[in-house]
């Protein structure tokens, strides 16, 4: 009888650490969708080889550090 009470707790631990880890793993991911969105919003510049790195460095970045 012990078990099983431990057993449930355990499992609904689990269960709590599951979704908050998700819904943290949700929220990270839509910051990201939206840093995307800005940096291919953000205007360009008139030949300007230079900003066009540094786009590309911050889109790398960013899918590195998830």
């Amino acid at each position: 009888m012990k078990e099983n009470k431990v057993e449930l707790a355990f499992i609904g631990y689990l269960a709590r650490y599951v979704r908050l880890e998700s819904v943290k793993l949700k929220k990270k991911y839509q910051e990201v969708k939206y840093r995307k969105l800005l940096i291919l919003d953000a205007p360009r510049n008139n030949g300007d080889s230079e900003g066009k790195k540094e786009v590309i460095d911050s889109i790398t970045y960013s899918c590195l550090s998830l």
